[in-house]
């Protein structure tokens, strides 16, 4: 079984599937699922956003601590 991961650093997200890393350009797709999120979860920063949304649209785990994602039930997300 392929598992993909996303997290966020150094200011680009990236896509995990295994070992290979792929960089996700942040689509028109991407950035209308983050502002409906935004809109949602106004608390929410808009980073955490854009990282949900790019997990959310690609099917992906997210690898994070930060508990933002928890309110987010399309996401998964693995504790680091």
């Amino acid at each position: 079984m392929l598992t993909s991961l996303v997290w966020s650093g150094l200011g680009a997200i990236r896509t995990c599937t295994w070992l290979w890393l792929q960089i996700q350009e942040l689509t028109a797709r991407i950035a209308k699922q983050a502002g409906l999120l935004k809109c949602q979860f106004k608390n929410l920063p808009i980073g955490d956003c854009i990282i949900a949304s790019t997990a959310i649209i690609n099917q992906t785990r997210i690898i994070s601590d930060d508990l933002h994602f928890n309110a987010i039930k399309e996401t998964k997300r693995d504790w680091i």
